[in-house]
């Protein structure tokens, strides 16, 4: 025995056998001391209360709550363990109801004996106590079952039969019969085969199977039956063994349902599926669904003649095999990661038409559910979209010629500013330049002219000079990416007051010279917008490079742009942020905006010339 359910006192040899045995019984074992404290108790015991008892404490732990089987409460005191003691006396009949810590109840029936001493006086008591719980709850199935039944079997629209096992007498039959089969259940007990009088004669030869092959196992059939005013019923009937406990046949029984209603539903299903498939045939789009594991399982002939494959070649993932092979990847796992996530999508590609064409479509991907709510698969539409790609194309070849146009034209501009128009005014700087070394002081107001006039014309100079860096840095074509950058931050930083931190990789080598210019136009916007918008006294530019792409980014902890200038939608954009994501994704790349009140991150992602092909 464990140390913690009995007393200090080592037991013997044999007080120790007496107690194994007691722990073996199927019942609980308990005894207290005259105060109503337990001394000892066998693993039942905790099983019955729901825990533990506690050695040396009260029996209840002044916790439990005690039932009469009527429900009413019983007072501690009450109990027969209590009472034994008390009185005395051996308690027994009186079945109580313990409520567990959890909230459950067991049903139990104790038999308390007082244990007295050598002089008669009570000192305790021991308790055997035989758990009803199971039993009782057996009981009440049992009376719940049976109740069921007969309710079910009065009530139900369906008809509950029992016959001998050859089925030439009726032992019950509910009285859902007589309005089933329109006859008296009198008639079907004085004649049982009188049920087949109502059977269609094209069907009887079924509804006799029902019950003939009811012996070797439960069997079902649909049949006829004809109602005495003429109308037709369909009926369900399944018979079914009822053996005793040694395996011999004692009984058939039987249900037999009215299934006129779902024949009728089942047929106006069909029609109307007939009619589905018809008017998806005929669509203009092509669709398609798929099962709960991702098997396309429908076409309709829209897709089949885009195609110009069967049904039975595009089932399953046949259809894959008609998407281009450099979309094939990227197709396959947009749809699959749908169906682990459950979610709608659409995507892109280009599908082979049935004249070996490809042709770009976008696939509409629907969750379906079926009547529960449960999920389906999914039901999907392609549109055909190559038109729009062409014209799509179109745009962004002529918006890069746009920009191209416009890049070109500033380099013309900057160079005529740099090489003419700003020579022009350092030449007439000399010249004035003579000309107040002509005059000397002989007429101070005209040499003050002169004097401001140079003034002006130096600070013209340099703003001219500046606009020709800013609308094309000559520092690009001569030394690249790097220097342009370098050269153009330290600048910026200077005319608008903000530090400007430059990182750059050291072995940067020469881009082409598209990629150079549209990675500086980049960086030239995104300052910009940090002036006009963000106030940022700082800004970041930082270049990095990898083995496939190169990364601009231009941070800022300003207070972010506007809204309207981050949304997605080309509509919302600026002209200078629409103009950074034409020249990205012309090159195969991205532009990237993350903008909040803590400041702005602008990130150019462009594949290097060798992995242009390449999602960056």
């Amino acid at each position: 025995m464990r140390d913690h359910k009995h007393t200090d006192k080592s037991p013997s040899e044999s007080e120790h056998r007496y107690r194994r045995l007691i722990e073996a019984l199927p019942a609980a074992i308990y005894i207290c001391d005259a105060q109503g404290r337990i001394t000892f108790y066998n693993d039942i015991a905790a099983t019955i209360w729901g825990r533990k008892p506690e050695i040396g404490k009260d029996l209840w732990c002044g916790a439990r709550k005690l039932y009469h089987p009527d429900g009413s409460m019983m007072a501690h005191e009450d109990c027969p363990m209590a009472v034994a003691i008390r009185e005395g006396r051996s308690v027994r009949g009186v079945e109580i109801v313990v409520e567990r810590p959890n909230g459950t109840r067991s049903y139990v029936l104790p038999h308390p004996d007082p244990i007295r001493d050598a002089s008669g006086m009570i000192v305790g008591a021991v308790n055997m106590v035989i758990d009803l719980t199971e039993r009782r709850a057996a009981e009440e199935a049992l009376r719940e079952s049976e109740l069921r039944f007969r309710q079910l079997a009065e009530n139900i629209n369906k008809v509950f039969w029992l016959a001998n096992p050859e089925v030439t007498q009726i032992h019950y039959v509910s009285p859902a019969y007589e309005k089933m089969w329109g006859r008296s259940c009198t008639s079907l007990y004085a004649e049982p085969t009188s049920w087949m009088d109502s059977v269609h004669p094209d069907d009887r030869e079924r509804a006799r199977e029902v019950r003939a092959q009811a012996v070797a196992g439960e069997h079902d059939q649909t049949y006829r039956i004809v109602c005495p005013d003429g109308s037709l019923r369909w009926v369900h009937d399944r018979a079914f063994p009822v053996r005793d406990d040694s395996g011999n046949l004692v009984r058939i029984a039987g249900v037999a349902e009215d299934i006129t209603e779902l024949k009728n539903a089942e047929a106006l299903v069909a029609r109307a599926r007939e009619f589905y498939l018809t008017l998806l045939d005929w669509f203009p789009t092509p669709i398609w669904r798929s099962d709960v594991n991702g098997e396309c399982n429908y076409f309709n002939q829209t897709w089949l003649s885009f195609t110009g494959r069967t049904i039975e070649q595009e089932r399953g993932h046949g259809w894959s095999e008609g998407v281009h092979p450099e979309d094939l990847t990227k197709c396959l796992k947009v749809f699959h990661d749908a169906f682990a996530l459950r979610r709608p999508f659409e995507m892109e590609y280009r599908l082979r038409r049935y004249d070996g064409e490809y042709r770009w479509v976008i696939d509409h991907g629907q969750l379906f559910h079926d009547l529960e709510g449960q999920f389906a698969g999914y039901i999907g539409s392609c549109y055909d979209i190559t038109e729009r790609k062409q014209t799509e194309d179109s745009l962004r070849t002529l918006s890069h010629r746009l920009l191209r146009a416009e890049d070109e034209e500033r380099r013309r501009i900057a160079k005529e500013l740099h090489d003419s128009t700003a020579q022009d005014l350092v030449a007439v700087m000399m010249n004035l330049g003579l000309l107040q070394d002509a005059l000397g002081e002989r007429d101070g107001k005209f040499g003050e002219i002169i004097t401001d006039s140079l003034a002006i014309l130096e600070n013209s100079t340099n703003d001219i000079r500046t606009l020709s860096y800013v609308v094309h840095p000559p520092r690009l074509d001569e030394t690249g990416l790097v220097g342009a950058l370098t050269e153009f931050a330290a600048g910026f930083g200077k005319r608008a007051d903000i530090r400007v931190r430059v990182e750059l990789p050291p072995d940067l080598d020469r881009l082409p010279e598209e990629i150079e210019l549209a990675l500086f136009r980049v960086v030239q916007e995104s300052l910009a917008n940090v002036l006009r918008h963000s106030k940022s006294e700082t800004a970041t530019i930082r270049l990095m490079k990898s083995e496939k792409r190169i990364v601009v980014e231009v941070i800022d902890f300003g207070r972010g742009l506007p809204h309207t200038m981050t949304a997605q939608s080309p509509g919302a954009l600026g002209v200078g942020i629409a103009g950074m994501r034409e020249r990205m994704q012309h090159f195969g790349g991205r532009l990237e905006l993350d903008s909040s009140s803590k400041g702005t991150t602008v990130r150019a992602v462009l594949p290097l010339p060798k992995d242009r092909n390449e999602n960056p």
